[in-house]
C-alpha cells in the first residue's frame, strides 16, 4: 500500500460489517493506521452487539450486502442472504439515524445499488479499493466538500455550453452575412 497519510486527532469511528475476515482485517488495519477507530463485525449478531455497546460513537457503517442471515432477520426478508446488508442498513438507520451507511458487494444488483445510493450514503463494488473506500468515507464525513466540487463542475459545464452557444451564433451570423 502507498505511504500512509495520518489523520490528525480523528474521532471518526467506522463499523465494518464484512464476513471475509482477511480482507476486512487488512483494510481495517489500514484505516486504523491513518487514525480512524474501526470496529469489525463478521456477522449480524456481532454487528448488533457492537452497536449496542458503541452505537453512539460510530459515524459510518460499511456493510457487505451478502451476509449470512442471522436473527433478528429472517431468510425471507434478506432474500436468502442476498440482501442482508440492505435489511441491516435499514435497521441501523432506524435505531441510529446519525450513522452514515455505505454498502459493498461483488455482485451488482440494481435495486440494492439504488437503495444504498438514494437512501444511504453510497455503494462500493468489491474487491475493496483503498482510494474508492477513502473517497466514500470522506464524502460521508464531509458531504459539503463534495457538493462544492459538484457545483464547480456544473458551473464549468454551463460556461462551456454558453461558449459553444456563442460560437454557433457567431458562425450562423457570419454565414448569413
Amino acid at each position: 500500500m502507498k505511504s500512509l497519510k495520518k489523520i490528525q486527532n480523528s474521532t471518526v469511528s467506522i463499523l465494518w460489517v464484512e464476513d471475509d475476515h482477511f480482507s476486512a482485517i487488512d483494510i481495517s488495519r489500514y484505516f486504523q493506521d491513518i487514525g480512524y477507530n474501526v470496529y469489525h463485525a463478521e456477522g449480524i449478531k456481532e454487528c448488533l452487539n457492537i452497536l449496542k455497546n458503541h452505537g453512539g460513537k460510530i459515524d459510518i457503517a460499511i456493510i457487505d450486502v451478502m451476509l449470512k442471515t442471522e436473527k433478528p432477520f429472517s431468510e425471507e426478508e434478506t432474500f436468502g442472504g442476498r440482501r442482508t446488508g440492505v435489511v441491516l442498513g435499514r435497521y441501523i438507520q432506524e435505531l441510529y439515524p446519525k450513522i452514515k451507511i455505505i454498502g459493498a458487494s461483488q455482485i451488482y444488483d440494481e435495486e440494492v445499488f439504488e437503495w444504498f445510493n438514494k437512501l444511504a450514503n453510497g455503494f462500493i463494488i468489491k474487491p475493496y479499493n483503498i482510494k474508492v473506500l477513502s473517497k466514500s468515507i470522506n464524502k460521508s464525513i464531509n458531504p459539503n466538500n463534495y457538493l462544492i466540487g459538484s457545483k464547480k463542475v456544473v458551473m464549468f459545464i454551463s460556461l462551456i455550453l454558453g461558449l459553444l452557444s456563442s460560437i454557433v451564433t457567431l458562425a450562423l451570423f457570419f454565414k448569413n452575412w
